[in-house]
């Protein structure tokens, strides 16, 4: 849903399937130029609903990139050698997704300034200490992190907005702002 939400500001059309084989038939029907493809998914995995996409003529034409946690090497030769034309580990960036969707659908993004996109910048080393928040939010807020669960990690921080502000206010804009990395580096080590 976080994709989906992203790509509809970006003014794209989405479609979202629960699994693999409603992944299959809303492209049969749509065909759109690109699929984001969740690997790991129920009734049908991402490998196999992107074999059968690919296998039928029309689906050479739609770009199939495939989504996963997987950080192996081999595991991502493994995934474009079944069909899938780019490689995206979660969680994901922004920028990432902008940069495959101008390479794979040439399209060029102009932002609002006129200008060429500007890299996040970095979040400062004196970003407000997490370690005022308790042990126990410090690990739901990677898991949720490490899933790019925005949803989840508004919840996290709701009861803790107003005894910590800065913290809490440092976690929700790299929420917004899909930098799901930044938070598991934030959060890295401070259990």
């Amino acid at each position: 849903m976080l994709l989906s939400t992203f790509m509809e500001e970006l003014g794209f059309e989405t479609r979202a399937a629960s699994n693999g084989q409603e992944a299959v038939d809303i492209w049969s029907e749509w065909q759109p130029h690109l699929i984001w493809m969740d690997i790991r998914m129920p009734v049908m995995n991402g490998i196999e609903a992107t074999e059968r996409i690919k296998a039928d003529p029309r689906g050479r034409e739609t770009k199939v990139v495939a989504l996963t946690a997987s950080v192996f090497h081999d595991e991502r030769e493994r995934i474009l050698s079944h069909g899938c034309d780019d490689f995206v580990r979660k969680p994901f960036r922004e920028q990432e997704l902008v940069k495959i969707l101008a390479e794979h659908l040439g399209l060029r993004f102009v932002y609002a300034d006129g200008k060429n996109a500007e890299p996040h910048k970095a979040v400062p080393s004196d970003a407000p200490d997490l370690l005022e928040l308790h042990d126990e939010l410090l690990e739901e807020l990677r898991s949720a992190a490490l899933r790019a669960d925005a949803d989840r990690i508004y919840e996290l921080l709701e009861p803790w907005r107003e005894e910590h502000p800065d913290a809490s206010g440092v976690i929700a804009e790299l929420v917004h702002e899909y930098r799901f990395d930044e938070i598991l580096r934030l959060t890295e080590g401070k259990q």
